[in-house]
C-alpha cells in the first residue's frame, strides 16, 4: 500500500489522506470535470424499468462503497451475511478502482445526478497516484481499467477540449501497457506474464468450478480492451502489430477446448471452451472491440458464435448466467454484437436487461435489514478470515444502496447457504460486479435508440424509456403494449417491435391521427415524421408460460464454470415454471423457500396487467 513516486522523494500511502497542497493532487481536474454536459426536463412518464433511474440509484452506490479512509479507493467485498454487515478490503486491495471509476462516469451520463462530485474527484486523484504502482507491476489489468476509465472522462467533454493533461496521462497508460506486452518470436503471439503460465491450465476444483486458462483469456481481454479503445482517442498511436499479436494469441485453439464436443464439430473454431465464465467473457469483449474497430469479420463471427455457446449455460431466458459480472459481460455482448451488425440479439438484450440484470440491483435496503436483523450471525473474529482487511460497518445497508449482488445462480433467491462464513455467501458483493453490471445497464442504455445527423433517420431498438436530443421513447410495457415517441429532430424512423409481438395488430398514430407505416423485418418504418410529433404505437401484449431447465445444483455457491467440481456428483436438473407478459418474468415456480434475499419477489401476473402507472421525474439529456 506504500507507493515511492517516480522522480519525488514522497510516499503515498492509501490509508494516510490527500493534502491540498500535495503533489498528489491534480490541479487540471475539478468537480466541474465529474459532470456531463447536457439538460434536465421535468417529464411525467410511465413508471416502467428506466435505466436512467436506476443510474441515479447506482451513482449512490458507486460513491458510497468506496473507503473514505483510503483515498476513496474500492472495497473489494460487502457481506449482508453478517450483523451489522460490513464492507472488507481483499488481499487484492483496489485493483478493481479503475471499473468503479469508469461505472461512475458512465451512469452520471445516463443521469446527469450530482450526488457527491467531491467523492468522484478524490477517488480520482487517489486512483491516479495508485496507477503509479500498477505501471511498475507486471500484472496489467488494474492499469487497464484506470485506462478505460480516463477515456471514459476524455469522452465526455463536450467541446472536444479535455485537458492536455488527461490525454498525456491516457498516453502513460497506454505506453506502460504495451511494454508489459511479451512477444513470443517463435509463434508471432503476445502475451501478459511469465513465460512459464503462457500455456498454463488451472485444473483445481474450486466450489465454482474449474478455472481454466482464465488468467491468460481474463488479462489479454482485458487489456485488448483498454488499448482498442486508447488508439481512438486523438493523438494517441497503438501498435497494430501488437494488437494483432495480442489477438491471435488469444484465439489460439490451445485456449479453446470445450469439457466435450461433437467429434465432427472443430470446437476451437466456435469459441467453445471450458473455464471461468467471466474470463472468457473479458477475451471476447476484447476481441470484438478488436473485431470492430480494425474490420476484422473473422474475430467477429469468432465472437458471435461463442457468445451463443455461452448462452446455452444458466437460463438465458431471463439472463441468469452464474454470477453478476457474466450477467453484465452477456449483456455488453450481446447489445455490441447488435450494433456493430454483427448479429441481431435485441431480444435477448430485452430478455437480459428487464429481468436478472434489474433484479441483481439493491435498489431497496429495507428488504434486506429483516435478513441481517434476524438470521445473519454476529460479526467476529471467527467469521472473517486474515486475508480480509480493513473492516468498515458504518451504515453498510444504506451505503449499499445501488450496487449488484454477486450471485446469479439462483433463480428466485440469493440464499443464506448453511456455511454462513463470508467467503462461502452468496448474500454479498464483489465489486467487479457492481463495476460490470453499471456498464451493461449504460451500453444498453446508449443502444435504446440512435440517429444518423445526415440522413436523420433515428431508430428505437429496445422499448425501455429514454430521453434523447433526437426523440423521447416513453414505454408502458410490460403493462400495457404501448409506446410514445416525442420526436424532436428525426424526419424517418425505424422502431424495432419485440419478436411476440403480432405485426397484423399493431397500429401507429401521429398526433392522433392515423400513421401509414411498413415493416422491415421487426422495425416499423415510418416515414416523413416532422419534429414535435407524438407518435403512439400499440399492439396486444402477449403472456406466455414455458418450462426451462437448469443444471447448475441450488444447494452449492454460485456457478461461472462450464466444468463442475466433482462434488457436485450425478446432477440432478430443476425445471423451471415460467410465466411471461413479453419479455418480463411475472411468476416462476417452484420458489426457493431457504432463508435469503428473494428475487422477483414483486413481481406477479396480476400486478402487470393493470394501467401502467405514471411519475414525474427529472429527465437528463446529455449534449450529442
Amino acid at each position: 500500500a506504500d507507493i515511492q513516486v517516480e522522480n519525488d522523494d514522497q510516499t503515498f500511502k492509501l490509508a494516510d489522506p490527500i493534502p491540498e497542497a500535495s503533489p498528489f493532487r491534480v490541479s487540471w481536474l475539478s468537480e466541474n470535470d465529474m459532470l456531463p454536459g447536457g439538460d434536465h426536463q421535468q417529464a411525467e412518464v410511465p413508471q416502467t424499468l428506466d435505466l436512467a433511474e436506476r443510474a441515479r440509484v447506482a451513482v449512490h452506490g458507486l460513491t458510497q462503497f468506496l473507503d473514505r479512509r483510503q483515498h476513496y479507493s474500492t472495497f473489494g467485498h460487502g457481506f449482508f451475511c453478517t450483523n451489522p454487515p460490513v464492507m472488507v478490503h481483499d488481499s487484492g486491495q483496489s485493483q478493481n478502482w479503475g471499473k468503479a471509476a469508469e461505472a461512475l462516469i458512465l451512469t452520471r451520463r445516463m443521469c446527469g445526478s450530482q450526488e457527491h462530485l467531491d467523492i468522484q474527484l478524490d477517488s480520482l486523484n487517489g486512483m491516479m497516484v495508485y496507477g503509479l504502482a500498477k505501471a511498475q507491476e507486471p500484472f496489467p489489468v488494474p492499469l487497464a481499467r484506470m485506462l478505460m476509465a480516463l477515456i471514459a472522462l476524455h469522452d465526455q467533454y463536450p467541446d472536444g477540449h479535455p485537458p492536455p493533461e488527461l490525454v498525456a496521462k491516457i498516453q502513460s497508460y497506454t505506453t506502460a501497457l504495451l511494454d508489459k506486452l511479451n512477444v513470443d518470436p517463435q509463434e508471432n503471439l503476445a502475451y501478459f506474464g511469465s513465460a512459464d503460465r503462457q500455456w498454463l491450465r488451472e485444473d483445481e476444483e474450486m466450489d465454482l468450478g474449474v478455472n481454466g486458462y482464465w488468467i491468460q483469456l481474463f488479462t489479454g481481454g482485458t487489456v485488448l480492451r483498454a488499448l482498442v479503445l486508447a488508439d481512438q482517442v486523438p493523438g494517441i498511436d497503438v501498435d497494430k502489430q501488437r494488437l494483432s499479436m495480442l489477438t491471435d494469441y488469444l484465439t489460439d485453439p490451445r485456449f479453446w477446448q470445450p469439457e466435450a464436443h461433437a467429434p465432427m464439430v472443430v470446437a476451437s473454431d466456435h469459441g467453445q471452451f471450458w473455464g471461468h465464465h467471466h474470463s472468457y467473457c473479458q477475451a471476447l469483449l476484447g476481441l470484438l472491440h478488436y473485431g470492430h474497430y480494425l474490420e476484422d469479420e473473422r474475430t467477429k463471427e469468432f465472437v458471435r458464435r461463442s457468445y451463443e455457446y455461452l448462452r446455452t449455460y444458466g437460463l438465458a431466458r431471463i439472463g441468469l448466467f452464474g454470477e453478476g459480472c457474466t450477467v453484465g459481460d452477456m449483456t455488453f455482448l450481446a447489445t455490441r454484437l447488435s450494433q456493430w451488425g454483427v448479429g441481431d440479439y435485441w431480444e435477448d438484450v430485452d430478455q437480459y436487461t428487464r429481468n436478472h440484470l434489474a433484479e441483481l440491483q439493491v435498489t431497496d435496503t429495507t428488504k434486506i435489514q429483516p435478513i441481517v436483523d434476524t438470521l445473519a450471525k454476529p460479526l467476529d473474529s471467527l467469521t472473517i478470515v486474515d486475508w480480509w482487511q480493513n473492516l468498515e460497518t458504518d451504515d453498510v445497508l444504506n451505503r449499499c444502496r445501488g450496487i449488484f449482488l454477486s450471485d446469479a445462480t439462483h433463480p428466485t433467491l440469493i440464499p443464506l447457504r448453511p456455511e454462513h462464513i463470508p467467503n462461502r455467501s452468496c448474500m454479498q458483493w464483489v465489486v467487479c460486479c457492481t463495476g460490470n453490471c453499471t456498464k451493461a445497464q449504460h451500453v444498453v442504455w446508449d443502444a435504446i435508440t440512435q440517429f444518423d445527423d445526415q440522413t436523420k433517420m433515428a431508430q428505437v431498438h429496445l422499448l425501455l424509456n429514454r430521453a434523447a436530443p433526437w426523440l423521447d421513447v416513453n414505454s408502458y410495457l410490460p403493462y400495457e403494449g404501448r409506446v410514445v415517441i416525442k420526436n424532436k429532430q428525426a424526419e424517418n424512423l425505424l422502431v424495432r417491435l419485440p419478436r411476440w409481438v403480432d405485426h397484423q395488430k399493431v397500429t401507429c398514430r401521429a398526433n392522433g391521427q392515423s400513421q401509414q407505416f411498413s415493416w422491415v423485418g421487426n422495425y416499423a418504418l415510418i416515414m416523413q415524421a416532422e419534429p414535435g410529433d407524438e407518435l403512439l404505437i400499440e399492439f396486444p401484449m402477449e403472456e406466455a408460460i414455458e418450462s426451462h431447465t437448469l443444471a447448475w445444483r441450488q444447494d452449492a455457491f454460485w456457478m461461472e464454470s462450464t466444468r463442475p467440481p466433482s462434488s457436485w456428483g450425478d446432477l440432478k436438473p430443476t425445471t423451471f415454471r415460467m410465466e411471461l407478459r413479453g419479455n418480463t418474468l411475472v411468476d416462476i415456480e417452484p420458489r426457493d423457500t431457504r432463508p435469503g434475499i428473494p428475487i422477483y419477489a414483486d413481481r406477479s401476473p396480476g400486478k402487470f396487467r393493470a394501467q401502467a402507472p405514471t411519475h414525474k421525474v427529472s429527465r437528463f439529456i446529455e449534449s450529442p
